[in-house]
């Protein structure tokens, strides 16, 4: 399984550069459909939490300092995983992303086998 990373800014994090990053892993996915193991690292030195949600059937990237922030992702996003999810303020969150069919993405947490031998 391959892997990937998004760390945001340390000092100016947002929810608008985190929807960013995961509308590039999905292009990059439709490029090369593959299971991908992605870490999302969202530790930051000015206190602002993040938390993916659904609102209408849509992702909402959610923080503290921007509010919610709608991913616009046309339907991709199939959440596997219970929602609110509240992304680590001192950890990385593992995800692992499968292309499904009609270019939908179920994203759903690794376990901790995947963590550590992806």
């Amino acid at each position: 399984m391959e892997r990937a990373r998004i760390v945001l800014d340390r000092l100016t994090p947002s929810c608008e550069a985190l929807r960013g990053y995961y509308a590039e892993l999905f292009a990059s996915l439709d490029e090369r459909p593959r299971k991908l193991l992605l870490g999302v690292d969202v530790r930051n030195k000015v206190s602002r939490s993040f938390a993916i949600d659904y609102e209408c059937g849509e992702p909402v990237f959610v923080s503290n300092e921007d509010g919610k922030v709608k991913a616009s992702f046309r339907n991709r996003y199939i959440a596997e995983h219970s929602v609110p999810f509240k992304l680590s303020d001192c950890a990385v969150a593992y995800f692992v992303l499968t292309p499904a069919s009609g270019n939908r993405v179920k994203v759903r947490k690794a376990n901790f086998v995947e963590r550590i031998f992806g």
